[in-house]
């Protein structure tokens, strides 16, 4: 059987938590990043939730471009930033978006998760 190696980032440090847990015999190693539970989390979260209830999906796809793209990106493509905008908006629905949201704070927190991981991890 051939083991993956788990690189995770924001919520994807949870879902590689839950999968390691779940098929550790799958796991080889993990990078995770960007870990974040708890009251932090769930502030980050509810202020994610709040824009998108207040200014609508264009505002929240905005304000995390800075956050998912390198300055570098963003100044060599300042001319497509519209359309990666519209095709975010496009693809991800406002109540689905915030569905989306309210669903992550129900997750364990990685201190429980991390407890079971007998694998090499970054």
């Amino acid at each position: 059987m051939e083991k993956v190696n788990i690189v995770g980032m924001s919520l994807g440090v949870i879902i590689g938590l839950l999968f390691a847990n779940n098929f550790s015999e799958k796991v080889e190693k993990m990078v995770l990043l960007g870990v974040g539970d708890g009251i932090r989390l769930e502030m980050i979260i509810d202020d994610w939730k709040n824009i998108l209830q207040l200014l609508g999906d264009f505002a929240f796809f905005k304000f995390l471009l800075p956050w998912i793209f390198s300055n570098n990106f963003l100044k060599k493509n300042e001319e497509k930033i519209q359309t990666i905008l519209d095709a975010l908006i496009e693809r991800n629905p406002l109540k689905s978006l915030i569905k989306h949201l309210s669903s992550i704070t129900p997750y364990p927190e990685i201190k429980e998760l991390i407890q079971e991981i007998k694998k090499l991890s970054l």
